[in-house]
């Protein structure tokens, strides 16, 4: 591997490969909603793996090949980094301010580090200042819920 210094095209080749995965880990969102798989960690593990065998099988340098493939990529890396998050993230110790703690809670997402924090839209949508998955025990009122008791959401909020 060597370096060297870029050039307008060397910039503009990564430029447009980039912004080609990014709008289809983008996409990838809306195309989740769409596959009948009820299991969440399936159906990210499911797309993750069509997003990186579909990219592997597109043969060609045309602008065509190179689109597709950067969505596909795109798709697979966002689906495979939001399954790891879905899957690692019960298994997590609550956030106790610890560097390591912050670390592990900053890299799955899970806004118990210092990092990431869900944007204030996020939070009143969810009812709370966390993300969270599926099935994890909620114990905050939000206004989607009636009770006060502590219930369990019906619904996949990543």
């Amino acid at each position: 591997m060597k370096f060297k210094m870029f050039t307008g095209k060397t910039v503009a080749s990564a430029s447009f490969d980039a912004g080609g995965m990014l709008a289809g880990g983008l996409l990838s969102s809306g195309v989740e909603g769409l596959v009948p798989i009820e299991d969440s960690k399936m159906r990210k593990a499911a797309l993750a793996a069509l997003g990186i065998f579909g990219a592997a099988s597109i043969q060609g340098n045309d602008t065509t090949a190179k689109i597709t493939r950067n969505l596909l990529l795109g798709m697979g890396i966002r689906q495979g980094q939001r399954f790891i998050a879905e899957a690692a993230t019960p298994t997590l110790p609550e956030a106790d301010g610890t560097t390591m703690n912050k670390f592990m809670h900053d890299m799955l997402e899970t806004g118990g580090g210092d990092v990431i924090k869900p944007t204030v839209e996020a939070s009143r949508r969810m009812g709370m200042g966390y993300r969270f998955t599926p099935n994890r025990t909620n114990t905050q009122i939000g206004a989607h819920q009636t009770t006060a008791q502590p219930t369990r959401l019906e619904f996949p909020l990543t």
